[in-house]
């Protein structure tokens, strides 16, 4: 956007802040990789995004689609036979699939105490209240159980995904510092 980049004076790009008469190193304010889709994510995408963070010490790095939902997908709920294949291959456990996304936040919140993860409002993250709403885990025995746990953690006002990843292995300390965020209103950066 040139209105901003002449109010800011310069553009950064990754850790450099270029204005019309010098560059320097600076803090980069946000890293936004895109959709995440954890187990469907290439680990050359993983270890390259630990490497960006190493080298541009974001204050935030905002993640979208974290989860991938294949487990509970409403896209599927009527296609028997991939279903089927998707049980014969385990892709029908919500407890796995939360487990992986715990598992990468874990990973991801120990490369550096310096960065707060903000997951955005996005729609395959959306399905899991979706899913809790409908009350299809009533018809899915591999998550029925979990399911009723998430639904009671919803009617207390608890955001079930969040609840989810504890559950599933999310390092409750480290979970402080991950905000998530809602479609409601707009996240600003760079705009001490």
């Amino acid at each position: 956007d040139i209105k901003y980049i002449k109010e800011a004076g310069g553009f950064t790009d990754l850790k450099t802040f270029y204005s019309s008469d010098k560059a320097e190193l600076k803090r980069i304010d946000a890293l936004v990789p895109g959709d995440v889709h954890v187990g469907d994510t290439d680990q050359h995408l993983v270890s390259a995004l630990r490497s960006l963070i190493l080298e541009t010490k974001p204050r935030y790095v905002m993640l979208h689609d974290l989860l991938n939902g294949h487990s509970i997908s409403h896209h599927e709920e009527e296609q028997l036979l991939l279903l089927a294949e998707k049980a014969k291959s385990g892709r029908l456990d919500l407890e796995v699939e939360l487990s992986a996304v715990a598992t990468f936040l874990n990973s991801l919140l120990n490369i550096s105490n310096d960065f707060t993860v903000l997951i955005a409002a996005s729609n395959h993250d959306d399905w899991l209240p979706k899913w809790l709403q409908k009350g299809r885990f009533m018809t899915q025995p591999q998550n029925t159980r979990l399911g009723l746990k998430l639904a009671s953690a919803m009617l207390e006002g608890k955001n079930p995904f969040l609840e989810g990843l504890i559950d599933q292995g999310l390092d409750a300390t480290k979970a402080r510092r991950i905000e998530l965020l809602t479609r409601s209103g707009p996240f600003y950066v760079g705009t001490d």
